[in-house]
């Protein structure tokens, strides 16, 4: 959906639900230009979007669709869930001009607006708040079987289900952000590959064990690391912002001070855990970062977006559980195939505070 396609939704788009239906039009006014609808089903212990690239079912799981026509911007974007999952699903908007170009208008005060109905007919109505920022806007839950509608209405910088992350304050020349709090999980992947967005891993790498479920994800590309990254609506870490979040505003040369990697810190070799492998995100809280992320030295290895001195080779950072331990210093650089590895894996940034 483009600016100024403001259409009268009810007559416009929207039919009685039948029971157990559900029908979701977002429309808005001039700015932002590009906004996006997103809704989380109930899936098992889990929850499942339905979003512009991942645009759903009527007659299969997740039972919901956003339409094509609208998906393409042809008028004010409308999800129909042909039947709502027991349990809690969420309704949000994503700010896709902020996303893409900086100094984008703010949904703030944008008229920005959501309309909800069900087998009761009209069942709300919900308008953008007139202040706050983050390019997330989450409008509203709705239970089932209950056919409760709660409303949220709050901003925020993050989708509901980015991997966690830390704050790291402005400096060194570079405005704050967000850096995952770890590295991206075999787990916290698979919702990206089952999603068609993106690919498995080149080879197995303990992908499908159930036992590695919160490992690093390794054996993927950069390209690939990029793909998960931007469906979460976020990107690579620069080498500027990894190196800041390894450092802190002290420049200290390893992410928990001065003293040399030991055992109780990192995970490097010749290997600190069980020969061979990486262990499982956060294994070693004693070397986290001035601002709380953990295994920035040792582990897997981490993409940024800086392409290595020759060839097909690709930046690394932090070091591994297959490289020595100076390569653990927040400083040093160290250079991977574009194909990925089993010690190389990423971790997501995400703008604002």
């Amino acid at each position: 959906l483009r600016a100024g396609q403001r259409a009268t939704p009810r007559t416009a788009l929207v039919t009685q639900p039948s029971a157990g239906e559900l029908r979701i039009v977002l429309s808005w006014g001039a700015a932002p230009a590009d906004l996006d609808a997103f809704l989380w089903v109930p899936q098992g212990s889990g929850m499942y979007r339905v979003e512009p690239w991942q645009r759903g079912s009527l007659t299969r799981f997740p039972w919901a669709l956003l339409h094509l026509q609208v998906a393409r911007g042809l008028g004010p974007e409308l999800i129909h869930v042909s039947r709502v999952q027991t349990g809690r699903s969420t309704f949000a908007v994503f700010n896709r001009s902020a996303h893409d170009s900086a100094g984008a208008p703010a949904l703030a005060g944008s008229g920005a607006m959501v309309e909800v109905y069900d087998q009761d007919g009209f069942r709300g109505r919900f308008v953008a708040p007139a202040s706050g920022s983050g390019t997330w806007w989450t409008v509203f839950y709705y239970i089932w079987p209950s056919r409760a509608l709660a409303a949220v209405n709050t901003f925020g910088s993050l989708p509901l289900d980015a991997p966690p992350t830390v704050a790291v304050p402005a400096g060194n020349g570079m405005p704050a952000f967000r850096i995952g709090r770890t590295e991206v999980t075999n787990a916290q992947f698979r919702a990206c590959v089952t999603a068609g967005v993106c690919l498995p891993p080149l080879t197995a790498c303990n992908y499908d064990d159930v036992a590695y479920a919160n490992h690093p994800v390794v054996c993927v590309t950069r390209d690939n690391a990029r793909r998960y990254a931007q469906w979460v609506s976020g990107t690579l870490p620069t080498a500027a912002q990894w190196l800041r979040a390894c450092q802190g505003g002290d420049r200290r040369v390893y992410p928990w001070g001065s003293q040399p990697p030991d055992t109780t810190r990192a995970n490097y070799y010749p290997g600190t855990g069980p020969v061979g492998r990486a262990m499982a995100v956060g294994s070693y809280p004693a070397g986290a970062s001035p601002y709380g992320a953990h295994d920035m030295a040792g582990n897997v290895a981490e993409y940024v977006e800086q392409d290595g001195t020759g060839g097909r080779l690709i930046a690394v950072r932090g070091g591994s559980f297959l490289r020595r331990s100076r390569y653990a210093a927040c400083a040093e650089s160290d250079q991977s195939s574009s194909a990925g590895g089993r010690d190389v894996g990423f971790r997501v940034v995400f703008a604002g505070p």
